[in-house]
């Protein structure tokens, strides 16, 4: 949005993903970022500007978020702290899909 902000069709998708995360916030994505790590970052920064570590917990915490039924996991404890892959390993324990 930065190179085209006269971009309305970029606008609406940008007005769009707020819209679902805003309706998705029931608690979940405070917790989810504050597990992660990331409870500290500028929600309103581009995630082209944070480290390879944040954007890697950013995608992990999207991920958990859309709840999918099948998740393959690459390494997911990569950048993560014990206390984050504690959490992480008790998530997915009590994963509801595969």
């Amino acid at each position: 949005m930065s190179v085209e902000p006269a971009d309305a069709a970029l606008q609406r998708a940008y007005d769009a993903a707020l819209n679902r995360l805003s309706a998705l916030d029931d608690g979940r994505v405070s917790a989810i970022l504050a597990h992660l790590g990331l409870d500290a970052l500028d929600l309103q920064q581009p995630v082209g500007w944070l480290s390879g570590g944040q954007k890697t917990r950013v995608l992990l915490g999207r991920l958990l978020l859309e709840r999918p039924d099948l998740l393959i996991l690459d390494e997911p404890t990569n950048h993560l702290d014990v206390q984050a892959i504690e959490w992480l390993e008790g998530t997915l324990r009590n994963w509801d899909g595969a």
